[in-house]
C-alpha cells in the first residue's frame, strides 16, 4: 500500500502503550505513507470504542473513509474501483469486495481462534450487495440475512464520510450503553439511507481471536439482563422514532419490528455456557440416534431387495420380505 498508493490518507489513533510506535518511527519506515498519528486512552471496556473511534473520525478531511483495527488487512487494490463506483452512484451509502476469515488452531488443543497456531482454516464470505430502491426492503434483508451472510462486514464498507460521521454522531447522542445495539443501529441507519454495493474482488481478510472489544463482549454473560437495566430497548425505539420522525407510523414500526429479527437472530446465535452446554447434551443424545437412523436408511434399499431375492428362492417366509414387518423392528433393535 505505502508503494502502490500514497494518496490515501490514514489516521492513526493509537490506543497502545507505546513501545517504538510513534510518529517519527512510522514516518521513517514509511516515507512516502501519507499519515496524521495521535495518542487517545486505552480502551478499558467495550463502552470505550465508540467515543474513540468518533474522536478519530472528526479529523477526516476525504470524500470517503475506511474503519481498519490493528487485526484488519485489506487488499486496497480494489479501493479505487469502490471509490469510482461511489463517485457514479450517488444512492449507495458504501461499497466493499469480498472477505475472508482465517481461524489458527494447534493440533494439541480444542481452543478456537488462537492468535497463534500450526495450522488455519479459512471461510469465504459471499458478497452480497443491498440495492433495494425501497429502504424499508433494505433493511428487513440486513436484519434476516445477518447472521447467514454475515452482513456485519459491511462494517469495513468504504463509506461516504459526511453521512458515517453523522450517523455515528447520532448513535453516540443516544443513550446506547451496550456497543451491539450501537453497531447494528448504526448498519441500519446506513442501510436505510442508502443501498450497499458488493463487487467480487478480494477485499479484507481478518483473523478470528484477536479483537479485544469481540472479546469483552462475548464475555459478557447477562446481556439480556443487562439490556433490561439499562433499558436499551427504550433507547432503541427513541433512535428509531427519530431518525424516521418525517415518515408514517407504518413505517416507524416496521424498522422497530425488522430491529427486534436481529435481535432474536442475536439471542438464539449468543454462545453462554448455558446454551453450550445444552448444546452438547443435546449433541451426545441426538447425533448418535441421527447417525443409526441414517444407517438404516442407507441399508434399507439393498435389505429389501436381498429379501425379496431370498423369498423368490422359497429360502424364507414371504411375510419375511415386507418392509413393514422387517425393518421397523431393526430400527426399534438400533434405537435402543
Amino acid at each position: 500500500m505505502n508503494r502502490d498508493l500514497p494518496s490515501i490518507h490514514i489516521i492513526i489513533a493509537d490506543s497502545g502503550d507505546g513501545g517504538n510506535f510513534s510518529q517519527p518511527y512510522i514516518a521513517s519506515k514509511f516515507p512516502m505513507l501519507s499519515f496524521e498519528y495521535f495518542k487517545v486512552d486505552a480502551v478499558e471496556n467495550d463502552n470505550d470504542y465508540f467515543p474513540k473511534l468518533e474522536e478519530a473520525l472528526a479529523r477526516v478531511r476525504t470524500k470517503y473513509l475506511l474503519l481498519a483495527d490493528d487485526d484488519d488487512f485489506f487488499f486496497m487494490e480494489a479501493a479505487a474501483t469502490l471509490c469510482k463506483f461511489l463517485d457514479d452512484n450517488g444512492d449507495y451509502i458504501g461499497a466493499r469486495g469480498s472477505s475472508l476469515t482465517l481461524h489458527l488452531y494447534k493440533p494439541t488443543t480444542t481452543k478456537k481462534n488462537l492468535c497463534h497456531g500450526e495450522y488455519y482454516y479459512a471461510f469465504y464470505n459471499p458478497t452480497k450487495s443491498i440495492e433495494s430502491n425501497s429502504s424499508l426492503e433494505r433493511v428487513r434483508y440486513f436484519t434476516e440475512n445477518i447472521s447467514k451472510l454475515d452482513l456485519y462486514n459491511n462494517w469495513y464498507s468504504i463509506w461516504r464520510s459526511d453521512e458515517f460521521r453523522e450517523i455515528l454522531s447520532r448513535i453516540f447522542n443516544s443513550g446506547f450503553s451496550d456497543p451491539r445495539f450501537a453497531e447494528v443501529m448504526l448498519h441500519l441507519t446506513a442501510i436505510y439511507r442508502g443501498k450497499i454495493k458488493c463487487i467480487e474482488e478480494d477485499w479484507y481478510i481478518r483473523q478470528e481471536g484477536t479483537s479485544m472489544l469481540s472479546s469483552m463482549i462475548e464475555e459478557d454473560e447477562k446481556f439480556i439482563r443487562n439490556w433490561i437495566v439499562n433499558d436499551e430497548f427504550s433507547a432503541a425505539k427513541n433512535y428509531i422514532y427519530k431518525i424516521c420522525e418525517a415518515e408514517s407510523t407504518y413505517t416507524r414500526d416496521k424498522l422497530i419490528e425488522y430491529f427486534g429479527i436481529w435481535i432474536r437472530d442475536f439471542i438464539v446465535g449468543k454462545s453462554s455456557p448455558e446454551t453450550n452446554y445444552i448444546q452438547r447434551v443435546l449433541k451426545k443424545i441426538l447425533l448418535p440416534i441421527y447417525l443409526k437412523i441414517t444407517a438404516v436408511k442407507i441399508f434399507r434399499i439393498p435389505i429389501n431387495i436381498l429379501l425379496l431375492i431370498l423369498r423368490s428362492a422359497r429360502l424364507i417366509p414371504a411375510s419375511w420380505a415386507r418392509k413393514r414387518i422387517l425393518l421397523p423392528s431393526l430400527e426399534e433393535h438400533i434405537l435402543r
